[in-house]
C-alpha cells in the first residue's frame, strides 16, 4: 500500500522472514530492485493504437519487453513481440459463484436464464461480461472507473435481479455486509489456467538469481 515500492520491500525485508516479494503492477517502478519481470498482456486488446499514455494504453515501448524474463499472455491470440521473448499463455474460466453475505457457492450457472447486473471496475469490463454471458446468464453492464471506490448506492436497482461483481471489487465492498443491497451480491470466481511450463521457468530464475547468475 505504500506509494514508494522500494521502502514497503525495505519495510517488509527489515521486519519478516521474507524470502519472495511478488510486486503487482511493479514494472515501472524502477527504484524497486527486481529478480524477475513479468509481463502480462492482454490476448484480446492487445497494444491498443501501440501509443504512450496519454494518446494510447502503453506506459513504456513495446520494446521494453524485450528485456522482460517473460511474457504471459492473457486470453486471445500471442501477438507480434520484440526481440526473444520468452511467452506463455493464461485463460480465466468461471467457476462458481459466491453469495456475499453467507459465503455460500453455487455453480458458475447458477443464474443461467435469469438477468443479472454485473458492475464492473476493470480495465477490461468487456471481459467480465463474457465470462458472465458464458455461465448462460444476460448481463446487464454498469461499468465504472478501474481502482473505484466503491459506494452502497451502486448497488440500489429498481429491480430485484441478482448483481455479480469480481473478486477484485469484492475487497472493497465490506460496506454490503450492513446493508440490504448485500443479500443480492454475488462474487464470480474465476480459476486461471497458466500454462504449465510457467512455474518450470520462474523457478530456474529465482534459482539463477539466488546463485547470483542469471541465464543470458
Amino acid at each position: 500500500i505504500d506509494p514508494r515500492s522500494r521502502r514497503a520491500a525495505a519495510f517488509l525485508a527489515d521486519r519478516e522472514a521474507v524470502d519472495l516479494i511478488l510486486s503487482d503492477d511493479g514494472l515501472q517502478h524502477l527504484a524497486l530492485p527486481r529478480a524477475v519481470e513479468i509481463v502480462v498482456v492482454d490476448g484480446e486488446r492487445q497494444f491498443g493504437n501501440g501509443w504512450l499514455l496519454p494518446a494510447g494504453p502503453l506506459r513504456e515501448p513495446k520494446r521494453r519487453l524485450a528485456a522482460a524474463d517473460c511474457v504471459v499472455v492473457n486470453g486471445g491470440e500471442v501477438p507480434p513481440l520484440p526481440g526473444q521473448a520468452t511467452v506463455f499463455q493464461m485463460t480465466q474460466h468461471p467457476r462458481h459463484l459466491r453469495h456475499f453475505t453467507s459465503g455460500r457457492r453455487e455453480a458458475g450457472d447458477h443464474f443461467k436464464g435469469r438477468p443479472v447486473h454485473v458492475n464492473a471496475a476493470l480495465g477490461n469490463p468487456q471481459r467480465l461480461i463474457e465470462a458472465v454471458a458464458a455461465t448462460g446468464a444476460t448481463p446487464s453492464l454498469h461499468e465504472f472507473p478501474d481502482h473505484y471506490a466503491w459506494r452502497p448506492e451502486d448497488f440500489d436497482f429498481a429491480d430485484d435481479h441478482p448483481v455479480v461483481i469480481t473478486e477484485k471489487d469484492a475487497v472493497k465492498c465490506d460496506f454490503l455486509h450492513h446493508r440490504p443491497a448485500g443479500e443480492r451480491v454475488w462474487v464470480l470466481e474465476s480459476e486461471v489456467e497458466l500454462d504449465v511450463k510457467f512455474a518450470a521457468h520462474l523457478m530456474q530464475r529465482l534459482d539463477a538469481y539466488e546463485n547470483g547468475q542469471l541465464p543470458a
